[in-house]
């Protein structure tokens, strides 16, 4: 059994021509909605044994905000999440030789919603800045894991 974090990075600064989209920060609403995502997963009892986010600045921050509050979850980034699409996110997905059971995703949006819709076995979504959806697998290997398939355990709305 597989369990898979969806997360949209928190709300982060506006665009502006003055600093590159990947550079951009979380705002201070965008802290406390990835701090409150903590919370709810650690009384969730939900803790990642890894968790894979984009580069950007923004999803680092909002990744590093859950380590904090549950302490122990490696991390790893990949250049190919900047901005993915469903495609690439599952390609990332299926590519995970960890042995964690528990893994959480933070990307951007549209592609982590697209991918939890098409992950999704009964509904469609659209993740607001630091949604999260908990989705379980019936299966062994990442490798295994197919749209349709995800089981939803839990949301979470800021």
């Amino acid at each position: 059994m597989k369990q898979l974090l969806l997360v949209r990075h928190a709300t982060a600064e506006p665009e502006n021509f003055q600093k590159m989209d990947f550079e951009r920060e979380l705002t201070a609403h965008g802290v406390s909605e990835a701090e409150k995502l903590a919370a709810y997963m650690a009384q969730h009892h939900c803790k990642p044994g890894f968790i894979l986010h984009s580069p950007a600045k923004r999803t680092t921050q909002t990744a590093g905000t859950l380590v904090k509050t549950l302490p122990g979850c490696a991390t790893g980034e990949s250049i190919t999440l900047y901005n993915a699409n469903f495609a690439v996110l599952m390609s990332a997905l299926n590519g995970l030789k960890h042995a964690s059971d528990v893994v959480a995703l933070v990307a951007h949006n549209p592609g982590i919603s697209q991918m939890a819709t098409a992950l999704s076995d009964s509904k469609p979504y659209q993740l607001a800045p630091a949604a999260a959806v908990l989705f379980s697998f019936p299966c062994a290997t990442w490798q295994e894991v197919k749209a349709g398939m995800g089981k939803e355990l839990w949301y979470f709305y800021p």
